[in-house]
This record gives structure tokens, sequence and C-alpha cells, in this order.
């Protein structure tokens, strides 16, 4: 049999075939708009469930690898902490529970605990509940690799001391804490001269009058500090000046003959992954993930993270020293490996990017994987530099804020120089 077209009536009209179709497609639109309407906004969901779109998450794409060490999360985000009461706020529960992110391995928070966590988290912009779980002085795994183990470096008394300088804001007792703890942990205390803590106008964690919230930034801050093994002390700025003029601030207060900034929120590992050091104009890029020989004549513990980065500013007054900077989980605190062949770059937008390393320079490290390789650009989160080198290349920029383009500036000032 073949086939035949199926006719409409004559009486079914066309005006009304077309007033059919016509409603048809209304139904459907108002359907997506529904449908669209009912889905959860990125900032609705669960932020421990939710696929955010940030480098951590999501760190390729065909520009380059896209670590960003710090990343604007918005007004919106800013304005949920506004719902939590004074005592959320200014409270300190670090609590640590023993084996609890211990290795770097990610903490799990009960379900029951899920809106408390939530609620927490628009404080620091990080799992708040999970770090004060987490010991100051917990351990995270070695993921050097053998030949960087056993690179062996020259006595202490031949490199240089450093002061380590942590500016911060409002920081979380536990996360300021473990990054205190780990460079205390994990250094030469011949190499530590002193750590130097920049508070830039904090108001979370500080008594009020009249108030019974306990403080934890002010006069607690600086009680625990004082039992420290190493000089560590408290500076504080009367009003906000920003990430640049904190820095400065405290490095014009630091005595050692390197100036090292970090963070207030990372922790070192047993030994430095790779670092970056300028040289006559560009950054030369090391893996530096060495380990003392016992057996031969510099029989001194093994290398942790600060050993590479003062030895190569020894090498030479010019080198401008920046480790690789692994993750940290902002949601579960896990330890994550970040890549090593990388050099630091910028895009059009002047954000700061990682991207591959060359050929040559691939060729390169084959001889010796433990060899320095130079880069445009470093981060700017954490470097080491020798501190009357840093006033002689310039400093910083004092007219800049907030942070974010410092690192390039002082790239390109470098390479400018040099």
């Amino acid at each position: 049999m073949s086939a035949r077209p199926v006719l409409l009536p004559l009486r079914f009209g066309r005006r009304k075939l077309k007033k059919v179709v016509l409603f048809l497609i209304l139904c459907l639109l108002v359907g997506t708009y529904f449908t669209v309407r009912s889905a959860p906004k990125d900032s609705e969901q669960h932020p421990f469930h939710s696929d955010q779109k940030n480098a951590v998450s999501n760190p390729f794409d065909r520009r380059g690898i896209r670590v960003v060490i710090g990343y604007y999360t918005g007004d919106d985000e800013i304005k949920k902490g506004e719902n939590l009461s004074k005592a959320e706020l200014n409270a300190n529960s670090y609590s640590p529970v023993p084996g609890v992110g211990e290795n770097g391995i990610p903490v799990v928070i009960p379900f029951h605990e899920t809106n408390k966590m939530t609620r927490l988290f628009s404080i620091n912009q990080f799992n708040l509940m999970a770090s004060d779980r987490i010991s100051v002085d917990r351990k995270l795994p070695d993921v050097r690799k053998k030949r960087c183990r056993e690179k062996v470096y020259p006595p202490f008394s031949s490199l240089p001391s450093t002061s380590v300088v942590i500016v911060f804001h409002n920081e979380a007792w536990s996360t300021l804490l473990r990054t205190v703890h780990s460079v205390i942990n994990r250094s030469p205390k011949e190499l530590l001269h002193e750590i130097i803590l920049v508070d830039d106008a904090s108001e979370r964690g500080l008594q009020f009058l009249g108030s019974i919230i306990p403080e934890f930034l002010g006069e607690s801050l600086e009680a625990y500090i004082a039992g420290l093994s190493v000089p560590t002390r408290v500076l504080r700025l009367p009003s906000r000046q920003g990430l640049v003029k904190a820095r400065l601030f405290g490095a014009q207060e630091a005595s050692g003959a390197v100036l090292t900034f970090l963070d207030a929120h990372c922790e070192t590992t047993d030994g430095t992954k790779s670092s970056f050091s300028w040289k006559k104009g560009f950054i030369r890029h090391s893996i530096l993930m060495h380990e003392l020989n016992s057996s031969k004549i510099l029989s001194h513990r093994p290398t942790g993270w600060l050993e590479p980065l003062l030895f190569t500013v020894s090498e030479d007054r010019r080198n401008v020293v920046s480790p690789i900077i692994d993750i940290i989980d902002d949601k579960t605190f896990a330890y994550v490996k970040s890549l090593e062949l990388h050099w630091g770059g910028f895009n059009w937008n002047m954000h700061f990017r990682w991207y591959s390393i060359g050929q040559a320079a691939m060729d390169e490290r084959k001889r010796d994987p433990t060899a320095a390789f130079r880069s445009p650009v470093m981060a700017g989160g954490l470097f080491s530099i020798d501190r009357k080198y840093f006033y002689e290349m310039g400093s910083y920029d004092e007219d800049m804020d907030i942070w974010g383009g410092e690192n390039i500036e002082m790239s390109l000032r470098v390479r400018h120089l040099y």
C-alpha cells in the first residue's frame, strides 16, 4: 500500500490551525520560563555540592592554566555574612580532632552540621568548620622526587637568614596559626630570623566594648605568639591599607637579610616543590624539592621549604624566588599537588596565568631536573627577595591599594632594570 497524505477537514480552517500552533508555542515558552526560574542560581546552591567555576575546580582552558591564588567572589558572597550574629562572626571555634585532615586528606563534615557549615563559609570564603578541626601542626605528604630529595645544600652558616612577613585581615585563627606553625615546624631555626604578622585593621575577633564575646586576633593572639620558639610579633595598622602597603609596613620593620612574603592562609611543605628566581631581567624557575643526604659532610636535617629559596638568593642577590603553589581545597582542606613544569605569564586582561614551559627549557631540564629555568612573571603571593635589593629595585608601588597586579608590575620592573 502506498502512503497517503493526511488531510485536515476543511471545516477546521486555517485560522483555527494557526491559533492552535500559536497556543502550543506559548505553552512551550511558559514551560521553559518556569523551568529556568526553578533552577537554583550558583549562589543558591550548596557551596560544597555545586560545581563552582573557579580556578581550582577548572584550572585548564585553551588560554593556559588558570590557577588563581585568590579570586573575587562578589558582593553577594559578602552580604551572606550579614545574616550572622556578632557572636558567630567573632567566635574562635578552633577545636582540632585527632587525625582529621592529616597528610592532606579531605575533611568530611557530618550531614547534620551542613547548615552551620554553610553559614560559616561566608565569613572567610572557605570551610571554616573543616579548618577548625585540623591541627595547626598537621602533617602534609612529601611529594618530592627522589633526585630532589637527595639535593645537597651548603651549611646554614653560609645561607642568609630571613624575615617572614605575613599580612592578615579578619583571618581565621586556625588558618593563620597553621601558616605560622608550618613555617616554624619546617624551617631551620638558624635561618628563620623572625616572623612578622601585619594586621591590616581587622575588625573580626576583637574585643568589643561591653561585650562578652571573646577576642582572638587581639591580645589572645599576642599572648599566643609570645610563647613560640621563633621571635614573632604583631604589627597593627590603625586603618585599612590593603595588601601592598601592609607588606611595605612589615618590610620596613624586618631585619633579616632576606624578606619572605607569605599569604595568611597557606601551609609550607616538607620540601619546596619548585621555585622561581629572577636574574638579569627574567625569572629563573627551579625545581627545588631537596633533602640533604645525612651520609655526607653537610649532615644536618632534611631540607625543608626554606633552604632552596635562600640558597637561590645567595647565588645572586638579584634572584627573586617564588615556590610552586599547590592547592588546599577551600571546601575540604585537602592537599592537592599542582603542576611543576610551567612558568608564569599574563593574558591581555592582565590576569596572571600559568603556562607550560617551552621545549628548550624542557630539553634543558632533562639533563638536570633540579636546575633552574627562567620565567617572565612570578606569582605575587609567596616569594623571597634580598631585603636591600627589594628597595633598590623600587619595592612595591605604594599607590596600589589592593592585590592582583603588584606581581606583574614588579616582574616588569625587574625585567626592565636587569
